[in-house]
């Protein structure tokens, strides 16, 4: 009787263990902060603005800021598939037009390298300004404009801001 009592004991005492190391586990992998990058992007029309002021210079991510928001825009890009679309913009106080839409990934990354730093502020207001201004075609900027007349379906996209977020309110 000896012997079933202490197997009941010793498996009472491995089902209250279980959990708590199961909890352990959980814990320590947590730590290793897992992360999942799909292989594809949702979408198919993507936006990339990108903040060129000064603050993105700064070398607390080596090589600079600038240069770690470039090669991830670079990355996305090469997960695009054939019939996406991008566009990019560098700001600082003024937005640019590196590349309008196209499909043609070795043109982005191109765009993409091309992009220098500026020693100016930053205004997200004239990126963003930009960035709907091209991706819904056929308005007027003046929306209280009794003649804005849409010609064309605005298509949705997708934006990706890469910024430091050095600007003002």
């Amino acid at each position: 009787m000896t012997c079933c009592a202490s197997r009941l004991c010793a498996s009472v005492g491995l089902l209250v263990l279980l959990p708590a190391g199961l909890l352990i586990a959980l814990l320590m992998w947590a730590c290793l902060r897992p992360g999942w990058q799909g292989a594809q992007l949702i979408g198919d029309r993507f936006i990339f603005l990108v903040d060129t002021s000064a603050s993105m210079s700064a070398t607390d991510i080596e090589p600079t800021r600038l240069d770690a928001a470039k090669k991830h825009i670079s990355g996305l890009i090469d997960r695009m598939q054939a019939d996406d679309v991008a566009l990019i913009i560098s700001f600082s106080n003024v937005a640019r037009v590196e590349q309008s839409f196209t499909s043609n990934r070795s043109l982005l990354r191109q765009k993409v390298k091309d992009i220098k730093a500026t020693q100016r502020s930053s205004d997200l207001r004239e990126a963003l300004r930009a960035a709907a201004g091209l991706a819904n075609p056929g308005r007027t900027s003046d929306a209280d404009n009794a003649n804005d007349v849409q010609v064309a379906e605005a298509l949705p996209a997708t934006l990706y801001l890469y910024t430091d977020g050095g600007f003002s309110a």
